[in-house]
């Protein structure tokens, strides 16, 4: 929005609609502002309002990536101790994966329009149902390889069932299936009459965002093993982020596998103990390798749901510094 008051007034009108009762949002007093620090005070527009007979302290910011999740649930509970009510944020838009963090650390949020997720006055009114949420079936294997290594290595705009499978080297029913789940899915269209080809219809940003609700932790299960490894074992986990990012490796070594080349080299490994660790994936990370290391987009699904807000901050600056 690009006036602060417009969207007060589209957050006033989407308040009382959903909760069905008059409210007034005015400006949060200097006395109380002057008792935050600047490093928060600075980075937000204040109000307050009441919610269900309750005073409420709004937070307003137009960057919904300034902060991680973990460091919103902190500001939260340092505002409050200050202040003493309960914190709501309001953001403008905020990007899935972000939202479904922001609920994993019970962070009181809203989205007019969309959202409003407010665990401490016991509020949770999800957003509007949308065809890409219908994800009850997983995503194949090789669907996913394919969106990842579109949106990293190579288009593959314009390709067909049959390329797709002989660059992957798969069955052509197992490519074929999946590009039917990314099409019911509304991922990706057909195009061409006779040999049908794959067409996408976001750029790679803004597909990333689409898709990443439907997308998987890559790792199926993990194994350990004091058993060396071979070039088709990629570095992963933190020691992978330590690549990408300014976060210290780990001393256990990590690695990526894919299930095919870990059933043929049959290593030997305990369910625990081993100084190697053992990702075994749902399909080949060596597609979209091209330095040792496990891509980007599959590290973060790895690791997204870490409860570490080192690993939480490097991966955030991670994707937010892909260039698409």
């Amino acid at each position: 929005m690009c006036k602060n008051s417009d969207y007060i007034v589209l957050l006033k009108q989407y308040i009382e609609s959903t909760l069905g009762s008059k409210v007034d949002i005015l400006p949060l007093i200097k006395e109380k502002l002057d008792l935050l620090p600047i490093s928060i005070s600075g980075n937000y527009h204040f109000y307050t309002t009441n919610i269900l007979e309750r005073e409420v302290i709004l937070l307003y910011s137009i960057d919904s990536t300034a902060y991680t999740p973990g460091q919103l649930q902190k500001q939260k509970e340092l505002v409050e101790k200050k202040i003493h009510h309960p914190v709501i944020f309001i953001f403008d838009k905020m990007v899935s994966y972000n939202v479904q963090r922001l609920v994993k650390q019970r962070v009181n949020f809203i989205i007019p329009q969309k959202q409003m997720f407010i665990p401490d006055l016991l509020i949770d009114l999800k957003p509007y149902k949308d065809i890409r949420d219908n994800t009850n079936e997983h995503i194949p294997g090789i669907a996913q390889c394919i969106i990842l290594f579109h949106l990293q290595i190579n288009s593959l705009e314009g390709k067909s069932a049959y390329e797709i499978a002989d660059l992957f080297k798969v069955s052509y029913a197992n490519v074929n299936r999946a590009i039917r789940w990314l099409k019911e899915k509304a991922v990706i269209t057909l195009i061409g009459k006779k040999t049908k080809q794959i067409a996408f219809q976001n750029e790679k940003k803004q597909l990333w965002e689409i898709v990443l609700p439907l997308l998987e932790n890559p790792i199926e299960r993990i194994v350990y093993t004091d058993m060396s490894v071979n070039d088709n074992f990629l570095i992963s986990g933190v020691n992978a982020l330590s690549e990408y990012s300014m976060i210290n490796r780990e001393n256990r070594e990590n690695y990526a596998l894919s299930k095919e080349d870990f059933c043929k080299l049959q290593l030997q490994t305990d369910r625990q103990y081993g100084v190697r660790r053992i990702e075994i994936w749902r399909y080949n990370p060596n597609f979209l390798s091209m330095n040792g290391i496990v891509d980007k987009l599959s590290l973060y699904l790895s690791l997204k749901d870490t409860e570490d807000e080192r690993i939480e901050i490097e991966l955030e600056n991670m994707i937010n510094n892909i260039t698409w």
